[in-house]
């Protein structure tokens, strides 16, 4: 619990930082361009572990979580922030990833739990109430459909990893880099067929130093640490913590980016989301 803790927090950041800085009005950068750049900068992070991968088929799936969970949520997610007004728009969008993370658990369990569902569920109320009564948000729905397509992704291959970490040894970092490189390698892709070919690197020094950052500590560490704390992590508790970066993001929103928001909602959201991750915790689902 204590990795999705802390990568909630970094997250936190990582919506405003995104949106004022590479997605300014004034000079916005190639979406496509900064996926590649920030995947990319992520696998250089697990270089020096890099061990090679006898087993065959872990090769593909952790090949298949790279192109998914990371390639093609980044597309998505980085595609959204053309259409959205602020930084927590898109920190609200995610939204529904909880119940997509338990919903795809419950497939590959081959049950159903009602009991986690309502947890979850009560999650994504407390983490919408940030978003009560408040002016600022304005419902696109390109924004919306990439979102929820990012979200799906990330659902996935958080749920995947999961699955099949038993097959895991301790060397757990040393295979990382492989589902970078595959998510980089989906991402350069994107970018080919989305220029046709005409790949323009008008990038600016402050944007360049976001990404470094986004890409070392936001998405290279981030994800390697989510994706062990998810490991170790019941299926409900895991699903709720998907919606705690929205108020911080929110709150970091209004704190740092000067963005409006309703405090009291914020509040109740906060409630709410830590009586969830509680319960969920306590009946152990």
């Amino acid at each position: 619990m204590f990795y999705l803790l802390l990568v909630s927090l970094i997250w936190a950041f990582s919506f405003g930082i995104t949106k004022y800085v590479l997605f300014d009005e004034i000079s916005a950068i190639n979406p496509a361009l900064a996926v590649v750049i920030r995947l990319f900068l992520s696998a250089l992070v697990f270089l020096p572990f890099v061990k090679k991968i006898k087993n065959a088929k872990l090769f593909v799936q952790l090949f298949l979580i790279g192109s998914i969970q990371f390639g093609l949520m980044y597309i998505f997610l980085m595609e959204s922030y053309v259409y959205a007004k602020n930084a927590w728009n898109v920190a609200f969008f995610t939204l529904f990833t909880p119940i997509y993370v338990i919903l795809i658990y419950d497939f590959y369990a081959r049950k159903f739990s009602l009991k986690s569902l309502i947890l979850v569920m009560l999650s994504v109320v407390g983490a919408g109430l940030v978003i009560y009564d408040s002016s600022s948000l304005k419902e696109t729905l390109t924004c919306f459909i990439l979102l929820q397509a990012s979200n799906i992704c990330f659902a996935w291959g958080q749920v995947y990893y999961k699955k099949i970490s038993p097959s895991f040894n301790s060397e757990e970092k040393s295979f990382f880099w492989l589902i970078y490189l595959s998510a980089t390698l989906t991402a350069i892709i994107w970018l080919l067929i989305k220029e046709q070919g005409n790949v323009s690197f008008d990038i600016s020094l402050k944007q360049f130093s976001a990404l470094i950052y986004l890409g070392i500590v936001a998405s290279g560490l981030c994800f390697f640490w989510w994706n062990k704390g998810a490991k170790f992590t019941n299926p409900a508790p895991l699903a709720i913590m998907n919606n705690l970066k929205t108020p911080l993001a929110v709150l970091v929103s209004f704190l740092v980016f000067a963005e409006s928001t309703n405090l009291i909602a914020l509040t109740f959201s906060f409630a709410i989301m830590s009586v969830t991750i509680f319960a969920s915790k306590k009946s152990s689902i």
